[in-house]
C-alpha cells in the first residue's frame, strides 16, 4: 500500500505540527493542524523536553 502526498490534504487525520518556543526559551507552545478540516490545536507545555507534554 503507497500513501499519496495528495491523500494527505483529502483524508481526515492527518496532522501537521509546529512549536512555538517562549521567551528566554523556557517554554513552549505545541501547535497542530488537522490537514482536511484546518482545525487547530494548541498545547502549553511546562518545560522544552518531551518529557513535559504527556497525556495527563
Amino acid at each position: 500500500m503507497s500513501v499519496q502526498k495528495s491523500d494527505f490534504d483529502t483524508e481526515f487525520g492527518h496532522l501537521e505540527g509546529d512549536t512555538i518556543v517562549g521567551k528566554h526559551h523556557k517554554r513552549a507552545v505545541v501547535t497542530l493542524v488537522e490537514k482536511q478540516s484546518k482545525a487547530i490545536i494548541t498545547l502549553q507545555t511546562n518545560g522544552r523536553k518531551a518529557t513535559t507534554l504527556s497525556s495527563h
